[in-house]
């Protein structure tokens, strides 16, 4: 934080970061430090509001935590940014639709000053990719993009329902006037 004070109070430089949400609301006077050095906006990897889907993630997190942190960053002034992850192993439509109703109301509270909404990509070669869950659809890897359509079904989640609950909450996003990847657009 020295070293991105020291830019910020030199020659004004401003930067985006990341950061988990237990760590804020563990350590909220982290902010403080945070804001001194530069920091305008926060990225918080929410990627789930359904517990069972983090644990499936092995966040060692609870969703309960991102509203909390949103609300300790905003009272800093600081911006902030939610990631969200569609269709990784042990998901299902119910449960990202638990995902759109939580992004629904961080929007519409001002807790979150943009999202960003992508489909988990199981890379050839990579563990999750071998997640006996995932069933590859496609040979074309090029489709393996953060943005794309997904290639692959999951076992009770095949991929139009992940395509559909994705595409809900890109409409969620731009309901509130936002687009995706909005916060990668400098």
């Amino acid at each position: 934080m020295c070293v991105l004070k020291y830019f910020h109070e030199k020659f004004g430089v401003r930067y985006l970061a990341q950061t988990r949400a237990d760590a804020i609301v563990m350590n909220p006077d982290s902010l403080h430090e945070m804001k001194a050095a530069g920091i305008y906006s926060l990225i918080i990897g929410a990627e789930s509001a359904s517990d069972s889907v983090l644990a499936e993630m092995n966040k060692m997190t609870l969703y309960e935590n991102v509203p909390r942190a949103l609300e300790i960053i905003k009272d800093k002034g600081i911006e902030t940014v939610t990631t969200w992850l569609i269709g990784h192993p042990g998901s299902s439509y119910s449960e990202e639709m638990k995902t759109k109703e939580a992004l629904e109301y961080l929007l519409a509270a001002g807790l979150t000053d943009h999202a960003e909404v992508y489909t988990f990509v199981p890379y050839p070669g990579t563990i999750s990719s071998l997640d006996t869950r995932l069933h590859i659809t496609e040979t074309d890897f090029s489709e393996f993009g953060r943005m794309n359509k997904p290639v692959y079904d999951l076992d009770g989640f095949p991929r139009d329902e992940i395509e559909c609950a994705y595409q809900e909450l890109l409409a969620v996003i731009e309901m509130h006037g936002k687009r995706n990847a909005e916060v990668l657009i400098i």
